[in-house]
Parts: structure tokens; C-alpha cells; sequence
């Protein structure tokens, strides 16, 4: 029998800490960066996730140097709030004019124009920099089982 699956809730308690890449690939068909890859960098003040996970996450003792990764969790709502940062990200196969495209593109028309382009996300990494609140949010969390008490042996 497998361990229930808990409900847990990680929001940010400073602000400016939650950190996003997007992957995005440019189609195979497209006539300019065909199959190439590149990202958008976003940094928000607050936010939160809502994951599914048999154990609580657990926070590094330097949330700072190493963040909480969420990007691995069965994710089933987020929400972030007052972005303060984006920034594209090629990588250095790039061409100039190809990074001048995706630039203009953005700017003019924002995810529209991916998407008439047939540019689509691959992924999404999130991370949480800084303290974060982590609480269950499920109305009967799992309890820990009880130890067996010493000396009362197996009940067979």
C-alpha cells in the first residue's frame, strides 16, 4: 500500500524571491532559428505554489545559495505576483539577426507572436530563493504513525 498523497502550499515570506526560466524552442518549420532553443528569465516579489508530494518539502539551510526547486513536484496551482525582471537568453549558437527576431517579436506582441510563429515552451523551472512558508493545506494531512511501543513486539 502506498503512502497518501498530501497537498502542500510553498508561498514566499520576503519579496523578490521566486525565480522562473522558461525554455522555449522554435519550431523545426521555422524559416529563421529553425529548432534553436533560448529562455525567459522572470523574477517576481511574491507568489506561491500548491504541490502534491507524499513528504513535506524540505528547505536547504542557505535558501539563498541553494533555493527550493519546485520544479520537480506534481505542481496543481501557482500564482506569482509583481514581476520585477524578465530577460531572453540565447544561447551562443544564436545568430544576431535570430536574436534581434525573438526580441522584436516579444516586444511588439508578447506570447501571441510565439505562438503564430510556432514557438512553444518545452519547460518551466521554478525556484524559491530566500525563507518560505511551507504549510499542508489538506483538511486531514497524514499523521506519522504512532511507534510501536518497546517491548510489545509484532500483534502476530
Amino acid at each position: 500500500m502506498g503512502a497518501d498523497i498530501t497537498t502542500w502550499r510553498i508561498e514566499t515570506n520576503e519579496k523578490k524571491n521566486i525565480y522562473t526560466r522558461q525554455v522555449m524552442v522554435v519550431s523545426d518549420d521555422s524559416p529563421v532559428a529553425a529548432g534553436k532553443t533560448f529562455y525567459i528569465d522572470e523574477w517576481y516579489r511574491w507568489g506561491y505554489v500548491v504541490i502534491e508530494q507524499n513528504e513535506k518539502p524540505l528547505q536547504n539551510d542557505d535558501p539563498y545559495k541553494f533555493p527550493l526547486d519546485v520544479t520537480e513536484f506534481e505542481v496543481v496551482d501557482q500564482s506569482f505576483d509583481d514581476g520585477v525582471s524578465l530577460q531572453l537568453e540565447f544561447e551562443d549558437d544564436w545568430l544576431e539577426d535570430e536574436r534581434l527576431w525573438i526580441e522584436s517579436m516579444y516586444e511588439e506582441e508578447g506570447w501571441a507572436a510565439f505562438d503564430e510563429q510556432g514557438i512553444y515552451m518545452e519547460d518551466v523551472e521554478t525556484q524559491f530563493y530566500g525563507p518560505v512558508d511551507i504549510t499542508c493545506v489538506d483538511d486531514t494531512p497524514t499523521p506519522d504513525p504512532e511507534p510501536i511501543p518497546p517491548g510489545t513486539g509484532w500483534p502476530f
